[in-house]
């Protein structure tokens, strides 16, 4: 299960990853923020055997170097777990390391492929996909929130007698059929 120590990371990690993400970028752009194969995948492979230990989800440190692991992974679920796991691959492309991993949980008994992304150099971050995609389209959901609370906060101003401003843009009318507008026979 992850601690509440995880929260404050992850909003941390929320902050910082996006930039990571990019498309296109140089080489002095989010690759240099991608960690090694070897590396990964020792991180990764570290990561689940301390879970099927029984231990704690992080930070751990890399046994190979001096290095933090931080864990992002939302899915564990309280007494579920991780019985055994295979390290399936690595998936080749842009962006983050990613590897497929079967995992094989018990209470309730299942058996999945899952995607884990790796990215950062210290610390180096092992994402659950779920938890790396929230991360990098945090950005959206912010963007959608401060609208939210502009026009929240219009409304609430005409509710108090001033005048009503609607930031969401101009309204268009529904054409009328009477007027020969689209429909209109």
């Amino acid at each position: 299960m992850v601690g509440r120590g995880f929260a404050k990371e992850f909003v941390l990690a929320a902050f910082l990853l996006p930039g990571l993400a990019g498309c296109g970028a140089s080489s002095s752009g989010y690759e240099r923020y991608v960690p090694d194969s070897a590396r990964a995948q020792e991180a990764l492979d570290q990561t689940l055997a301390a879970w099927k230990n029984g231990e704690a989800t992080g930070p751990l440190k890399l046994k190979s170097a001096p290095i933090a692991i931080q864990v992002a992974d939302s899915t564990r679920r309280p007494g579920q777990r991780l019985v055994g796991y295979e390290l399936l691959g690595e998936i080749s492309g842009e962006g983050p390391r990613t590897f497929v991993v079967r995992l094989k949980l018990d209470n309730p008994v299942v058996e999945r492929e899952v995607h884990y992304y790796l990215v950062g150099i210290d610390p180096l971050w092992v994402f659950r996909q779920e938890d790396y995609d929230a991360v990098v389209h945090w950005d959206a959901c912010a963007a959608d929130e401060s609208e939210d609370a502009a026009y929240r906060h219009a409304l609430a101003g005409h509710a108090a007698g001033g005048p009503r401003r609607d930031v969401r843009g101009p309204r268009r009318e529904a054409p009328s059929l009477e007027s020969g507008g689209a429909g209109a026979p």
